[in-house]
């Protein structure tokens, strides 16, 4: 039998994000011309949400705060908050019908939309402020969800023989997060899907924590045996990826269901309890299901087991 979503699974990243909404619509906050929140307005909000950056000053960036950029980038890409010009040539962000509409949802409806807008629409990118970073994010998620899924929910990951900085050297992509990836690691927290431990160690790279240890939570495990039929490099629009020859089966897969983003992930949520017309209305615009679908535009290549 496969594992059914509880409440108590989903309620800390919907209420999480709920916080952060609800700021935006108490205080309509000022746009910077990046079009990102204010240098004061992440600062506030990074005290009020639940896995707050630790050691946040007052001059620091969006992107310096995962869960404010996670939230942020999520309402925006979810069409929940807007951007809204103001007297004075300024431009702050509100709240839309959209968020009441989503404030009805069941809190498992609310959840599934979070996550389709992270997984489909939110640019993991911006979370990287430096070169060199295409390669890993392309395969970041897709390998992290492979190798936690085949560890399970019931143990922690772990390399006991690892040391600091070699994390990455060892073969597994997972191992990234240790110390590399703090940041993707946070996300996957603030959205249900792990759980982590933090080492006393600070990374002297990217001044945050150095893991100890990961694993999937229950939900998480779940997800991440669904999303193998939904990878995130072939439905996240900001992920390029070459798909070669003897992945394409892999990828026709995606025909069952129906093709429909969301249907693999249904069986893990209580029956009746995820309205999907509704979250395709606020996602696409419409209600019609079917015509919720993506386009892909694929470059394909052949691996290197083929033999010409």
């Amino acid at each position: 039998m496969p594992y059914i979503a509880k409440e108590s699974d989903v309620q800390a990243t919907v209420s999480d994000f709920g916080t952060f909404c609800d700021y935006i619509e108490r205080e309509t906050p000022l746009a910077t011309k990046k079009g990102d929140l204010s240098i004061k307005a992440c600062f506030k909000c990074n005290q009020i949400l639940r896995n707050q950056r630790k050691g946040a000053k007052d001059t620091d960036r969006m992107f310096q705060y995962p869960s404010v950029s996670l939230w942020f980038s999520i309402a925006r890409e979810s069409g929940l908050v807007v951007q809204e010009d103001i007297k004075g040539g300024k431009t702050v962000f509100v709240t839309t019908d959209s968020y009441s509409e989503f404030k009805t949802m069941s809190v498992f409806s609310q959840y599934v939309l979070i996550f389709q807008t992270w997984y489909c629409f939110v640019n993991i990118g911006e979370q990287y402020m430096e070169r060199g970073m295409q390669y890993i994010l392309h395969n970041l998620v897709d390998g992290v969800f492979r190798e936690l899924k085949e560890n399970g929910s019931s143990k922690w990951y772990q390399d006991k023989n690892a040391k600091p900085g070699d994390f990455f050297s060892r073969g597994k992509i997972t191992n990234y997060l240790f110390e590399h990836g703090y940041k993707t690691a946070h996300v996957l927290m603030d959205l249900g899907l792990i759980e982590i431990k933090e080492s006393s160690l600070i990374s002297a790279r990217y001044k945050s924590p150095i893991l100890s240890k990961i694993k999937p939570t229950p939900l998480g495990h779940s997800i991440m045996t669904a999303s193998e039929y939904r990878r995130y490099r072939w439905f996240n629009v900001y992920v390029e990826e070459i798909v070669e020859l003897d992945e394409l089966e892999t990828f026709e897969q995606m025909d069952e269901g129906n093709g429909e983003f969301i249907t693999p992930f249904l069986v893990f949520f209580p029956d009746g309890e995820i309205d999907v017309q509704v979250i395709s209305k606020l996602l696409f615009g419409h209600e019609d299901i079917e015509s919720a679908s993506y386009t892909f535009e694929m470059k394909v290549s052949l691996g290197k087991k083929c033999i010409a």
